[in-house]
């Protein structure tokens, strides 16, 4: 993406607009609107680590007006009542979301290398 789409997407586009929230820039998406996103809160050795979300993992829910995380493991939604929402939160951020790289070179370096050709089968399936 270049600089004006990074801002727009961040901005107005779900899910990234709830990620930034938590330190996660957009900097890139899949034809199917998944984001790859920098992790601005962890580093390895001073690089960010790079993580995706699928469209769908959150979105906001109107009638309690908060952001909530629809795409989660069993194991994460086993303790809430059907009706209880889950929360975005950095936590849960950390726990469902994959790293697709240790870092932003590691990432540029594999997009360069044509590795992300099946992204979304490869981390989100």
């Amino acid at each position: 993406m270049n600089i004006e789409s990074i801002k727009v997407e961040n901005s107005s586009a779900v899910p990234s607009m709830y990620l930034l929230k938590f330190g996660l820039l957009t900097i890139a998406t899949t034809i199917g609107g998944d984001a790859s996103c920098l992790d601005l809160n962890s580093t390895n050795d001073s690089q960010l680590r790079v993580v995706i979300a699928d469209q769908a993992f959150c979105s906001y829910n109107h009638d309690l007006k908060v952001v909530e995380c629809v795409l989660v493991q069993d194991d994460i939604a086993e303790p809430y009542a059907d009706d209880e929402p889950i929360l975005l939160s950095y936590s849960l951020i950390k726990q469902c979301l994959p790293e697709i790289a240790p870092s932003f070179r590691a990432f540029l370096e594999r997009l360069s290398n044509e590795a992300y050709e099946t992204i979304e089968e490869g981390f989100l399936a």
